[in-house]
């Protein structure tokens, strides 16, 4: 290896990433600017330094809004603030004083590819890992947990669902701008999802689209949701309002039963309400996530989203300022569902306290999540993230294998049991499914060119 003195080398590339050394240039010019005062102590590879910055380039014109106008030439640290620092930091990193070898360049090289190979939002993964989390404990309850259930569990439980639908009402916006995804594709993997939740009701011997599981009302808004980002800013807000102000509306004029209706295969009622509707009165209001008010949560995932990456450069809602705004809305909402509760019914020992999904729930959901949104996205790279992290980014299969698993192997063994077991319980099923999260992340690493649909069964 070359060896390089200790002020030429440092002081030339500081003076390249100084705001005047930036000015006027974009990422390759000042690539190819640096390549220039390295060659004397270094043997580059020009091409594959140019082949880093192309891709750069191009992700850069991906995450930019449609309306982006590129505008008179400026400082390189205003453009891309975040180019700045990381290059500074990682062109200086293997500069030693007093005449210690410089840092391998190619070593340089490898880590920002590896690096922008990585495209993952760890902020919505760590949520959505979060979310299945807590809908792990959520859906052991009605088999594994002896009735009543402890208030704070039944609120522990009651915002996994929220947090899981917007979460994929913000792929879909992401995806959109990302990657120019069309109807089309959006409306196959809505298909598959549907698929998926047919699948679930099978698991347990009844009709499908009857009682309507989560995954009928995420497949059927995925495409939803890319047309309804085909209206304008004003449109979008106003629709996602009234959605949810318009619930507590239909909720009286169609009735709301107490168990949606489940047909076994035998042709009977899982379990008989007295205030029985019909199902198509479920996919409206009452089933078990009808499309009043849940889709609204799927679109509001497109409008923060729309916020959070379009006009936000570096994409955080990690700031002060949001956590405030979440904690005013968590507030106000925890003050009107405390006044007007409703019934907050238990559902065949489906306990959440979103039966039926009142305003003061739905302000309350919202708050809770802008508070998750804040802290996650202020240091999304923890360490304590990481099992999280490696749940949401298989959530899908990891969802239909815990319901596998919680019907046919936990709830025929231990079935209505107290508090301590069924923690116990949770906390082994919990370790498990993260131990297959990991095995799906390396399997995932090995099986590149997956097909689409185990790109979505999987994760991608």
């Amino acid at each position: 290896m070359v060896l390089a003195r200790a002020g030429s080398i440092s002081k030339t590339v500081m003076t390249e990433w100084t705001p005047e050394g930036q000015a006027d240039q974009t990422p390759k010019s000042l690539g190819l600017r640096i390549i220039r005062s390295l060659r004397e102590t270094f043997i580059v590879n020009e091409m594959r330094l140019l082949l880093v910055l192309e891709r750069l380039g191009s992700i850069l014109k991906r995450c930019r809004p449609k309306s982006f106008s590129p505008g008179p030439p400026a400082p390189l640290d205003l453009a891309f603030p975040w180019i700045s620092i990381t290059g500074k930091e990682m062109l200086t990193l293997g500069i030693y004083l007093g005449g210690i070898p410089v840092y391998n360049i190619y070593h340089l090289f490898s880590e920002i590819e590896g690096s922008m190979a990585s495209n993952r939002d760890l902020t919505i993964d760590t949520l959505r890992g979060l979310a299945v989390f807590t809908m792990v404990a959520a859906n052991m309850t009605p088999d594994v947990l002896i009735e009543p259930h402890p208030f704070w569990l039944r609120l522990y439980g009651s915002f996994a669902a929220p947090l899981f639908i917007l979460l994929s009402g913000m792929m879909v916006a992401f995806t959109t701008q990302t990657r120019e995804h069309r109807l089309r594709y959006f409306m196959f993997r809505g298909a598959i999802i549907i698929t998926i939740g047919m699948a679930v009701d099978l698991i347990y011997l009844i009709y499908p689209f009857t009682s309507v599981d989560v995954l009928y009302l995420i497949g059927l808004s995925l495409p939803l949701v890319y047309l309804f980002l085909r209206l304008n800013t004003s449109s979008r807000w106003i629709m996602v309002c009234s959605i949810f102000l318009i619930t507590p509306i239909i909720q009286k004029a169609l009735g709301y039963t107490d168990f949606p209706t489940e047909i076994s295969f035998w042709g009977e009622q899982t379990i008989t309400a007295e205030n029985q509707t019909n199902i198509f009165n479920h996919w409206v209001v009452d089933g078990w996530f009808p499309i009043f008010p849940w889709l609204g949560f799927s679109f509001l995932g497109a409008n923060l989203a729309h916020l959070r990456c379009t006009y936000k450069p570096l994409a955080t809602f990690g700031k002060k300022s949001i956590l405030l705004i979440g904690m005013g809305i968590l507030a106000f909402g925890s003050i009107l569902w405390y006044l007007f509760p409703d019934s907050l019914l238990t559902r065949g020992g489906n306990s959440e306290l979103f039966y039926p999904p009142t305003i003061g729930y739905i302000i309350t959901a919202i708050g809770i999540m802008v508070i998750l949104f804040s802290i996650v996205d202020w240091k999304p790279s923890l360490a304590i993230y990481k099992p999280l992290r490696t749940l949401g980014e298989s959530s899908l299969f990891i969802y239909w294998l815990h319901l596998q698993l919680i019907g046919y192997a936990i709830a025929p063994v231990w079935s209505k049991k107290g508090l301590q077991t069924f923690s116990l319980i949770y906390i082994g099923l919990l370790g498990f499914l993260i131990l297959v999260a990991y095995g799906l992340r390396v399997l995932k690493a090995k099986w590149k060119d997956r097909p689409l649909i185990f790109r979505i069964l999987l994760g991608g």
